[in-house]
């Protein structure tokens, strides 16, 4: 079971951090995390899963979710990954550059801040 939390690193992004393995379990504390992430005043949301050792299909499909939702409220999104089984997962499934994976959190960070949503 993972351990997920939101925290704000700047003032217009807030950080979805999820840390161990992310499996079904933990659907509903991840669904609690994007709903805080939407609402709150932010231009941005990152999901950090440089700690998550391993994530399966409901968190590919949480994530897939979690990137609607933001576009639809005009908020920019992006997915940090640079563990080896969140980035096979997120490339075997062909959606690492769809969700703006970045590779390090300065990378992420910045994509947040210059990427204008939608792009």
């Amino acid at each position: 079971m993972a351990q997920i939390r939101n925290e704000q690193p700047e003032a217009d992004i807030v950080c979805i951090r999820v840390v161990g393995e992310y499996d079904l379990a933990d659907k509903d504390a991840a669904s609690r995390a994007i709903r805080a992430a939407l609402e709150a005043d932010a231009t941005g949301i990152l999901v950090d899963l440089d700690e998550c050792s391993f994530i399966d299909s409901s968190g590919l499909k949480w994530l897939l979710v979690a990137r609607d939702k933001a576009s639809e409220l005009g908020k920019r999104f992006s997915v940090l990954g640079s563990g080896h089984q969140v980035r096979h997962l997120l490339a075997m499934t062909g959606v690492e550059e769809e969700l703006g994976v970045a590779h390090s959190r300065d990378d992420a960070l910045a994509r947040l801040r210059d990427t204008p949503p939608g792009d």
